[in-house]
């Protein structure tokens, strides 16, 4: 009977996980389709920046967030900065090259390079609609395009640990 007493506490265990798995299971709802969209839609920000140079200068632009993100407008309207649950996901800086006439490379030539001792330029790849020309540091990524015929600049940046969603932010990136 001795060599009984600790099969039988087994077989009681082993039936108290499986009714309490059950139980669990059984509790559990899948997601609905609806469920499922709702939790991956976007929200479109839009805005727009004015700098006069010889004349008004407006660069328009929009690109789609997670609905739980959020966005702020700093520098009278140049740099915006996305944020999901109090996280940072891409900060992009608008800047207006028509007088200074600044190409991607030379803005990470004279900008970046020089303030990231460690950046590298890595390609020019298509995201979106967009050519951007990518710089990397150990922490971070610059994507740096130009926009409206060469008269603004797309300079975003973000943390390498966001780069999925940062990336799908670029995606959807228009500028006019």
């Amino acid at each position: 009977m001795k060599r009984n007493v600790p099969i039988i506490i087994g077989i009681i265990a082993l039936c108290a996980v499986l009714y309490v798995g059950s139980g669990v299971m059984n509790k559990r709802q899948a997601m609905t389709d609806d469920e499922l969209n709702t939790a991956s839609s976007t929200v479109t920000v839009t805005g727009k920046v004015t700098r006069v140079f010889e004349g008004e200068n407006t660069l328009e632009y929009s690109f789609a967030i997670p609905e739980t993100a959020t966005t702020t407008v700093e520098k009278e309207g140049s740099l915006i900065k996305v944020t999901d649950e109090g996280m940072p996901v891409l900060a992009m800086y608008i800047s207006y090259e028509g007088g200074r006439g600044y190409s991607p490379a030379d803005y990470i030539t004279n900008v970046i390079v020089p303030n990231v001792p460690s950046a590298s330029v890595k390609a020019t790849t298509t995201i979106g609609l967009n050519d951007f020309s990518v710089v990397e540091s150990a922490w971070s990524v610059w994507h740096v395009a130009s926009v409206a015929n060469g008269q603004w600049l797309l300079v975003i940046e973000n943390k390498k640990a966001d780069a999925e969603k940062a990336d799908a932010v670029i995606e959807t990136v228009t500028a006019q």
